[in-house]
């Protein structure tokens, strides 16, 4: 008996030293109520943590909007066919995600907007602030065509009546 009780101790006065306390009382005894209470306040504060990086990522995700959490989507048929016309037309993209929200923001806003020239116009315009006029035209044609080809037809006709610009003739060729 006694052999057991001196293993006990020895496994109490280590376990004691893991946890950081020194073993109370002149025959080392651990505590055991002690050693349980602070392994279930250390479950407990996990747990919490865990819910708080969860209720954070979700009022993140709320913040950022739907088209941030629309690219951290997984890539999808129509993302491979838009980068692949990008590509073919000479538009380089070295972030493809980026250029992906890009092209699924502008199909969104095609989408949203009159279907018509002035505003097909307006959107390669102010576009244009940030890129070459070729670069736009291939890049709204493109996501029309992955994201959106019912609006070919709407951004077919500008192609046609902006021909004489490189925006116009580029998208033209995407579309061919």
């Amino acid at each position: 008996m006694s052999v057991m009780y001196a293993t006990q101790r020895r496994s109490a006065a280590l376990l004691d030293a893991c946890i950081g306390k020194v073993a109370a009382g002149p025959q080392g005894w651990h505590g055991g109520i002690r050693v349980k209470v602070k392994v279930n306040m250390m479950k407990v504060l996990k747990k919490a943590l865990k819910l708080a990086v969860v209720a954070l990522m979700a009022v993140l995700g709320l913040m950022a909007g739907p088209s941030t959490l629309a690219s951290a989507a997984p890539d999808t048929q129509a993302d491979v066919t838009y980068l692949r016309l990008l590509d073919q037309n000479g538009v380089a993209h070295p972030n493809p995600e980026a250029t992906v929200s890009f092209g699924r923001d502008l199909a969104d806003r095609l989408s949203a907007s009159p279907q018509n020239d002035a505003s097909v116009g307006s959107m390669v315009s102010a576009g244009e602030q940030r890129m070459s006029q070729h670069d736009m035209g291939v890049i709204t044609a493109a996501s029309v065509v992955a994201y959106r080809p019912s609006l070919i037809p709407v951004v077919r006709h500008w192609a046609d009546s902006a021909a004489g610009f490189p925006c116009g003739a580029a998208a033209k060729g995407v579309l061919r």
